[in-house]
């Protein structure tokens, strides 16, 4: 069993430290560290045991140390290899007889992001959750108890390997992109155990088997490795949404829009009707031109002052692009005759099909705009999806945010 340890050690040494290989858009390996304190639940002689019966909970001393290898298969699902030391022994001065058995325990289990499951990201950046579940299998060893008449029992080469299932829940919270403090509360039942927790044999080995548990809790931290920005415990992947274009979203933001540029109160809950009045406003704001004077925003358009920006990872328009909507609508309604490409972009981050997917979205989203709030027959507006503009780097955030748009193309 110790060599086992020792070779789960060097594999998580060796894996830690290689490069990651994976061509996905997220880092798929860590490494944890934990330590804590463990709680034998049955399986004691009388007059021993572990906890302090007059106290709920005991924090007062350290004896779990835990160090575990995890890897992601997605983002939601992954595999952990751990390996953990635990020291058994009475708390002080909780009037059990004295005694010492240490054990040594290495886990196979199945991991589950309960954070990307449960879209955590709709109300968090920084927490998480994770589940673990799957066997293991670990070496008992007693060191020494004080007998009930007070003489001492050094225990020497007794020792068994029991084995059974393992459960626990991790929460996180992200400190930065490589680094996630964690806690943890891990369930362990060994479904073969024939020793007590202080050493003691439960009777006759060959009909005797005792089922004995321990809960750890416990502190950590986990290490993000690979060349990836992200890990799939906080990867959001650009995946384009299955349903219609959010316009009523889309009005709310234009509403919030005018309320600070015109100063207007707006009651807590408008109405449908309410949300229109404010758009068609905005839209018959701007003077509408006879249409022998639009060559400054003909202009404007061709050169590509006239545009439709994006947060990351969205398809609905920013609220800054509002007078751009308007002044579209507005050439449009002034000129019938004439037609429009919409043209969708996305930044460089992403896979080359999401961003593909997210390009169309959001000029679909644009000609669903012009045509509810402009009145702007469909047939005049053609989508155009050109992905990834990748005229700005990873590392430039301005760059990033002015090539999420999409642009305008006349159609004579």
């Amino acid at each position: 069993m110790k060599k086992n340890f020792l070779l789960f050690v060097a594999i998580t040494s060796f894996v830690a430290y290689s490069q990651d290989k994976s061509s996905k858009d997220y880092n798929v390996f860590s490494v944890e560290a934990n330590v804590g304190i463990n709680k034998p639940g049955e399986n004691f002689s009388p007059g021993y045991f572990t906890a302090d019966p007059k106290v709920y909970f005991n924090f007062n001393r350290v004896n779990h140390f835990n160090l575990g290898f995890r890897y992601m298969l997605n983002e939601k699902f992954g595999l952990k290899l751990d390996g953990a030391y635990d020291i058994i022994s009475p708390e002080k001065g909780n009037g059990s007889l004295d005694f010492e058995s240490k054990q040594i325990r290495v886990g196979l289990q199945g991991v589950v992001n309960l954070r990307n499951l449960l879209n955590f990201d709709s109300w968090t950046k920084k927490f998480g959750l994770l589940a673990h579940a799957g066997i293991q299998v670990s070496l008992f060893e007693p060191v020494s108890k004080t007998m009930p008449w007070g003489a001492k029992k050094e225990f020497k080469d007794l020792n068994e390997d029991n084995g059974g299932f393992i459960f626990g829940l991790t929460p996180q919270f992200k400190l930065h992109r490589r680094i996630v403090l964690t806690g943890d509360v891990t369930f362990i039942h060994n479904t073969r155990h024939h020793l007590t927790w202080d050493g003691e044999y439960s009777g006759d080995l060959s009909t005797t088997n005792l089922k004995s548990s321990m809960v750890n809790t416990s502190l950590g931290i986990t290490y993000y490795f690979g060349k990836q920005d992200e890990h799939a415990d906080f990867y959001i992947a650009e995946e384009v949404a299955k349903t219609s274009p959010d316009i009523e979203n889309l009005k709310k933001k234009l509403e919030d829009l005018n309320k600070k540029v015109d100063n207007i109160k707006i009651p807590t809950v408008p109405s449908i009707d309410e949300i229109n009045t404010m758009i068609d406003g905005k839209i018959k704001s701007i003077p509408a031109p006879a249409r022998i004077e639009d060559t400054e925003t003909i202009n404007q358009i061709n050169e590509g002052f006239i545009n439709v920006y994006f947060d990351f990872n969205r398809y609905t328009p920013h609220p800054s692009s509002t007078e751009n909507i308007s002044r579209v609508i507005n050439f449009l309604k002034n000129n019938p005759e004439k037609s429009m490409e919409l043209t969708g972009w996305t930044d460089i981050i992403g896979s080359a099909a999401a961003n593909a997917k997210l390009s169309e979205r959001r000029a679909e989203t644009v000609r669903q705009v012009l045509i509810k709030q402009g009145g702007i027959d469909p047939n005049r507006l053609k989508v155009v999806a050109k992905g990834v503009d990748n005229s700005a780097s990873k590392d430039n955030e301005f760059g990033r945010a002015m090539v999420r748009r999409v642009t305008f193309t006349i159609v004579n």
